[in-house]
């Protein structure tokens, strides 16, 4: 997959896996919540390159749709986000949407996972979704006979 911007697919890769397993490794039990970061090119000047955000939702599932809202409340600025996508056979068709703004809808695509290690009391269900320029990644902690 080619991308316009100087990143390696690597790298968004480890800040997905950072940002959602620091918040959720330390619990085992089953876990309804999910965790969510959107890492986004940063366009202020004099910023770091990626503005990373983070936070926790409830993904809502629907047959093959489903449904989530990001909310992202700091000193320095608010976002909501809601994603609504559709899954077929693991692959995920998504639109965001920026509330409060006069943004246009993105759409995202991506993959729905469930990670079930062996002889491990847990397991993470993920959906990680890209536009080719911002990635979002969902995940949630399950108990490990959760199918």
């Amino acid at each position: 997959m080619k991308h316009p911007y100087k990143f390696s697919i690597w790298a968004i890769r480890f800040w997905l896996a950072l940002g959602i397993s620091g918040i959720i490794f330390p619990v085992y039990a089953a876990d309804a919540k999910w965790t969510w970061v959107r890492i986004e090119p940063a366009f202020a000047p004099n910023s770091a390159p990626w503005d990373v955000l983070q936070g926790t939702t409830s993904v809502v599932f629907d047959g093959n749709k489903f449904s989530a809202a990001l909310n992202y409340d700091d000193e320095k600025n608010y976002r909501h986000y809601l994603v609504r996508g559709t899954i077929k056979n693991g692959d995920v068709v998504a639109t965001e949407i920026q509330l409060n703004t006069d943004a246009a809808p993105q759409t995202f695509e991506g993959v729905i996972k469930k990670i079930r290690p062996p002889k491990v009391p847990f397991g993470f269900d993920q959906i990680i979704l890209t536009n080719h320029a911002s990635y979002i990644g969902l995940m949630r902690n399950v108990d490990s006979t959760t199918k």
